[in-house]
C-alpha cells in the first residue's frame, strides 16, 4: 500500500505517518530475529552464494560519494552478497557494503565462517567472481552454476518493490534494517511456501545422490 493510501485512510500528515512507519519496521525486525523461519544461520549443505548490487542516492558527502560509486555499473550502488541453501533459503549474508567494493572483498566475512564453521567435504556453488584456490579456503568453493544464483537474487527483487528504488544514502542503520528485514521475510516466505525454483531444481539432485558443482 503505498504511503498517500495510509494517510487519507488514517488521517494522519506525512511527517507522522513516517515516524509510524519507522517505529514499525523496529517492531517486525525484533519479532522476525525471534522467527525459526526468519533465521539465517549457515548449515553444513552445499549452496550458492553471489553478489547482490543496489541502487542507491547519490551523497553529498564527496568521500561516500566517492566509496558508493561501481565503475563496472557506472552508478552509484550498495552491495550486498548472499548466500541461499538448496531450499532456497537464506543462510548467510554480508549486507550494506559500499558499491565500489568488488564481491569477493565484501564476502570475505563469509569466507572466515566457511573455513571456521563448515566440515570438510560441503562447499560453496560460486561464480567467477569469487576466488576458487586461496589456500585457507581451497576446497570450499566449487566450479560456477549461474542460473541458481540469478533465480535467487531475481526473487529477492522481484518481491520487494522497495529494493528496486534507490536506497537512501544517508542513514546507513535505516538501510541496514530495510535490507535485513527483506531478508528475513524473504526465509519466511522459503520456509513457510516453500515455492522456488532453487528449491524446485537443487533440492532434488541433492535428494537424488548429484553432486553440485
Amino acid at each position: 500500500m503505498r504511503k498517500i493510501e495510509l494517510q487519507e485512510i488514517f488521517a494522519l500528515v506525512p511527517s507522522v505517518l513516517s515516524r509510524y512507519l519507522d517505529f514499525s519496521l523496529d517492531i517486525l525486525l525484533s519479532t522476525l530475529r525471534s522467527m525459526r523461519e526468519a533465521q539465517i544461520s549457515l548449515p553444513s549443505r552445499p549452496e550458492d552464494i553471489d553478489g547482490l548490487s543496489l541502487t542507491a542516492e547519490v551523497s553529498d558527502d564527496p568521500e561516500i560519494e566517492n566509496v558508493t560509486y561501481n565503475g563496472w555499473k557506472t552508478d552509484h550502488r550498495i552491495t550486498n552478497v548472499l548466500v541461499f541453501s538448496p531450499k532456497g533459503v537464506i543462510i548467510d549474508a554480508v549486507l550494506n557494503a559500499p558499491g565500489s567494493w568488488h564481491d569477493s572483498h565484501t564476502a570475505r566475512p563469509i569466507f572466515h565462517r566457511l573455513l571456521t564453521q563448515v566440515p570438510d567435504g560441503f562447499y560453496l556453488v560460486a561464480d567467477t567472481a569469487f576466488p576458487h584456490g586461496p589456500t585457507s579456503i581451497s576446497g570450499k568453493i566449487k566450479a560456477p552454476i549461474k542460473a541458481g544464483q540469478q533465480w535467487g537474487m531475481r526473487t529477492m527483487q522481484g518481491s520487494f518493490g522497495r529494493l528496486r528504488v534507490l536506497l537512501c544514502i544517508n542513514s546507513q542503520s535505516s538501510r541496514l534494517r530495510l535490507l535485513e528485514l527483506c531478508c528475513r521475510l524473504f526465509n519466511v516466505r522459503s520456509n513457510c511456501i516453500g515455492i522456488n525454483q532453487i528449491c524446485s531444481v537443487y533440492l532434488k539432485l541433492l535428494e537424488e545422490g548429484h553432486v553440485i558443482g
